[in-house]
């Protein structure tokens, strides 16, 4: 009798980071994150990641196999999966997942008919739904009755250093027209004293009119920029995002204070949290209290990232893949 080998298939929604046949690839915080689940992953299974639009998922799954899969990759390897009878599991870090664009208010909208009932379906004939926060699980259930499992972005290492007071007020990635243009161009000019930088900038001619904004493009060493990085803002306007975003607990690692308005769960592991809809003046205040006592808040963003427990949340995904071996 030949015993049956269990692999996982991750159906990829862009390269990994760290996959070797991508190396020109800028891998985001998504792509960094699931490398880091595909890595655990690995310790256990043996790990095939096919990429939408590059391979055939047809041709990667077996009649032994799990798949994860998440954003474009998600239908055709659902599609895929079902055919040879096999369990998907639907990792939900992807709005368009479950709803149409634009984002908005998620939890305040009508989902048109067809793409609902479409979406219904990959969601009901998964084995198993994960979210990455409390409140994309909540959106989830609110409109398609499924409960979720959550496991918030892994984020691994020791604690590194202790802030740096006297570094820029930071902006990663400024293209999701999120707000942040806006506001950033609005908190430079009212702190001409303070030093601004935004990271993966798509817009650097328009900062040149602000001589307080530095731009620089994608960064592969994001250990190199947390070194010196004062505060980081993660404004977040008009459109609702999916998680927790990878890059404030990377920060908080660091000791860096990190201010976001509490919208769409984006706060639950620790940011500082601003109103739903806060106005400059109230960014400048969050700010300016933050520069009254640096220590303390970096020592707070310390204590946070201390109590973030990676090895939990990867172990949703253990879990959930043992389970679905044993179906």
């Amino acid at each position: 009798m030949i015993e049956r080998l269990e692999r996982v298939v991750i159906a990829a929604h862009r390269p990994l980071a760290g996959d070797p046949r991508f190396e020109g690839e800028k891998p985001r915080g998504g792509e960094t994150s699931v490398a880091i689940i595909r890595d655990h992953l690995a310790l256990t299974y043996p790990v095939l990641v096919p990429v939408h639009n590059v391979d055939s998922f047809a041709s990667f799954i077996s009649e032994s196999d799990v798949i994860l899969t998440w954003g474009q990759a998600a239908e055709p390897a659902a599609a895929a999966a079902l055919v040879r009878g096999r369990p998907y599991i639907l990792m939900v870090r992807w709005w368009r997942n479950i709803c149409t664009l634009p984002p908005g208010d998620i939890m305040n909208r009508t989902i048109p008919p067809d793409f609902k009932a479409r979406k219904q379906r990959l969601i009901d004939e998964a084995f198993a739904v994960i979210a990455n926060n409390r409140f994309t699980g909540n959106v989830v259930k609110y409109h398609y009755g499924r409960t979720c499992d959550v496991s918030y972005v892994p984020v691994t290492g020791e604690v590194v250093g202790n802030g740096n007071r006297y570094g820029p007020i930071t902006l990663v990635t400024d293209d999701k027209d999120l707000g942040a243009v806006q506001l950033i161009s609005k908190l430079s000019e009212a702190m001409p004293l303070h030093r601004f930088l935004v990271v993966n900038s798509k817009r650097s001619a328009y900062y040149m009119n602000y001589a307080n904004i530095s731009t620089t493009g994608y960064i592969n060493d994001m250990d190199a920029l947390w070194r010196t990085v004062g505060i980081l803002i993660y404004p977040n306007y008009r459109n609702d995002v999916c998680g927790t975003s990878r890059v404030a607990p990377e920060a908080m690692r660091y000791g860096i204070p990190c201010l976001a308005n509490d919208r769409a769960g984006i706060c639950e592991k620790g940011m500082i949290p601003l109103s739903r809809d806060a106005e400059p003046d109230e960014w400048i205040a969050a700010i300016e209290r933050i520069y009254a006592d640096y220590h303390t808040y970096s020592d707070q963003a310390i204590t946070t990232f201390e109590q973030y427990d990676s090895a939990k949340e990867l172990a949703v995904y253990s879990r959930i893949i043992k389970e679905a071996f044993n179906k």
